[in-house]
């Protein structure tokens, strides 16, 4: 990881995006379970991420409408209360879709196979460093945590708020053979949430944690920590 240096381009509404190099890494984590046995996994194509989570101003940026209220008044925050379909609509509109998975822990984690997306170490007995500024349990705006940045220069790929993926939860170790099941567009089982949040606490915080969600859930049945990030083609 220490031998990228972030290339970071900014587009015509003013959305920063981190590019990411092809690679090899391990998904997954020794000891997680079924749901994280490891696999190596070769990125085989270039592609950019935002370097923030998607915002109101960067929807605004884009004219952009959900069909409901944020949780957040301030528009600086990053944008929850999204269903899984209303944050693909969304990274259409950026001219993206959401990333799958294995895009999603390749840019947190990188070839190095970080579990954190610090260099390990500092700061873990720092919970407000990849939770938030205050550690009040809530998120808040994007790049509190400069020093937090993966190493291709995504902010808060831990904590803030979880991630939407495009990929179905299905057990590891990961198949590329069945990629394609992964990325499932059709069906009812849950998909896939990477990064954890400031709600979930630091204990359950990583490159690896896997959690996941109904992708119709609505009301009470979407928590309030979900938010997403956007990647585009090289």
């Amino acid at each position: 990881n220490e031998n990228w240096d972030p290339v970071i381009r900014t587009d015509e509404n003013g959305i920063e995006w981190a590019l990411v190099p092809p690679g090899t890494f391990t998904i997954g984590v020794e000891g997680g379970g079924r749901f994280l046995i490891p696999s190596e996994i070769t990125v085989e194509e270039p592609f950019w991420i935002m370097v923030s989570e998607v915002t109101e101003e960067m929807t605004d940026s884009i004219g952009f409408d959900f069909p409901r209220e944020d949780a957040f008044a301030d528009r600086s925050f990053p944008r929850v209360n999204v269903q899984w379909q209303e944050a693909r609509d969304a990274c259409a509109a950026f001219g993206g879709r959401l990333p799958t998975e294995v895009e999603w822990e390749y840019a947190a984690s990188g070839p190095s196979d970080w579990l954190y997306t610090y260099e390990p170490g500092p700061a873990l007995n720092q919970p407000g460093f990849i939770v938030n500024a205050t550690n009040a349990g809530t998120a808040g705006p994007p790049g509190q945590f400069p020093e937090n940045a993966s190493w291709v220069g995504a902010l808060d790929m831990l904590g803030n708020v979880q991630e939407w993926t495009l990929s179905a939860f299905l057990e590891f170790p990961y198949d590329e053979d069945r990629a394609e099941n992964y990325q499932a567009l059709e069906g009812g089982q849950g998909r896939v949430l990477r990064g954890g949040s400031a709600e979930i606490g630091i204990d359950n915080i990583d490159t690896a944690a896997r959690f996941f969600l109904d992708p119709e859930a609505s009301g009470p049945n979407l928590p309030g920590d979900v938010g997403f990030r956007c990647v585009a083609e090289f």
